[in-house]
């Protein structure tokens, strides 16, 4: 495994594998190499169950999230980073070395991008929306535990967020449904969310909740408006149902 050039540091980038390593013994040799290793001098292992590993650190350009799964009696390892963190997971793989078979990974981005919330932000923050929607690298980090996978209601959510300047000049031609999503979306919660944007620290007091076209958790989406009424989106979790 080698560093792509072409990439951009932030990129995501995920890797599958079969392993013939139990989630135990897994979490067991992560630890030891974030304790031991010198590439990981400023990393720490977060997560609390075997399955599900997260490596932050402070010079690392997003986390590494390690997910281990068993499935009709076959385990499997994904590895989800950022492109300029690959010399980590190159140490990773080395760590587990001959327990890990590499398999086709889908291409990210693209239609048959992997499942989650993380890549569909990731999209969104190369897409035209962009012009009048930011999307933080904090969402794309915390999209990653996100089991909301409603894309479209989510880019639905999106692009109303990026329409509120225009809603308000035509506030009365608006339908009802229109109008009161308009006033949700300007209610000013009164314990926001912070986020660092441009080096300055931005409360989020403003939120979108996003309602799957079928049942399961909602997604609800902190933002902020910033001078020139660009929207950031500097956090994104999963709500009640």
């Amino acid at each position: 495994m080698h560093n792509n050039p072409t990439l951009p540091p932030t990129k995501l980038v995920l890797r599958t594998y079969t392993t013939d390593l139990p989630a135990d013994a897994v979490k067991r040799k992560l630890q030891e190499l974030v304790e031991k290793s010198a590439l990981f001098n400023t990393s720490f292992l977060n997560g609390e169950w075997d399955e599900d590993t997260r490596i932050g650190g402070l010079d690392l350009h997003g986390d590494i999230i390690i997910r281990h799964r068993t499935e009709r009696a076959q385990r499997e390892l994904t590895i989800e980073h950022r492109a300029g963190d690959d010399p980590l997971v190159v140490e990773i793989v080395s760590t587990l070395g001959k327990a890990l078979t590499r398999r086709a990974t889908l291409p990210v981005p693209g239609l048959n991008r992997p499942k989650g919330m993380a890549y569909f932000f990731e999209m969104i923050q190369g897409n035209p929306l962009k012009s009048k929607v930011l999307v933080t690298d904090a969402v794309v980090e915390s999209a990653h535990d996100l089991r909301f996978e409603d894309y479209r209601a989510a880019r639905r959510a999106l692009d109303f967020l990026a329409k509120l300047r225009t809603i308000k000049r035509t506030y009365d031609d608006q339908d009802r449904h229109t109008q009161t999503q308009y006033h949700l979306a300007n209610i000013k919660h009164p314990d926001p969310k912070v986020c660092l944007f441009e080096g300055k620290k931005l409360f989020l007091r403003n939120q979108i909740v996003v309602k799957p076209d079928l049942d399961g958790p909602h997604l609800t989406m902190h933002f902020t408006r910033l001078a020139k009424g660009k929207i950031l989106v500097g956090w994104a979790e999963e709500t009640p149902f």
